[in-house]
């Protein structure tokens, strides 16, 4: 299946690409991230040396595309990109932005089973036990 990977990466860590077929390629080692916009959530990481095509340029940012083919067995479904939220240690640490993130999702653990137990025993009367009378 073909399949196209979207996304801003820092200008600072690409350059021009020695493959034709690029424009950019990583220069950041060992690798940089790539986001879902200019401080967005991290959508994937990507090795130095990695080709790219530029779309655009915002500031700090370029925008930036890769074409490629992808075994379908590779692929999972992932849920909508606004129903998750995180941050990731380094945009925290930079003072960035928190974005969404996508095929993400963090759920709390699912609860533990517990054994069936015995119902607690009732409270002991205070009532004196009663003895059944003999030759009745």
């Amino acid at each position: 299946m073909q399949v196209t990977l979207e996304g801003w990466i820092f200008a600072t860590s690409v350059g021009p690409s020695p493959r034709p077929e690029f424009d950019l390629a990583v220069t950041k080692v060992p690798e940089e991230n790539l986001r879902s916009s200019a401080g967005g959530a991290l959508v994937a990481k990507l090795a130095e040396g990695f080709g790219l095509k530029k779309v655009g340029q915002d500031d700090r940012w370029v925008h930036v595309t890769r074409d490629g083919w992808v075994s379908t067995s590779a692929l999972a479904v992932v849920p909508d990109v606004s129903a998750t939220r995180t941050v990731d240690s380094d945009t925290a640490s930079r003072g960035g932005t928190r974005g969404h993130a996508p095929g993400l999702t963090r759920h709390p653990p699912p609860p533990q089973r517990r054994r069936a137990s015995n119902p607690p025993a009732p409270p002991p009367s205070t009532a004196p036990p009663t003895v059944p009378k003999q030759g009745a």
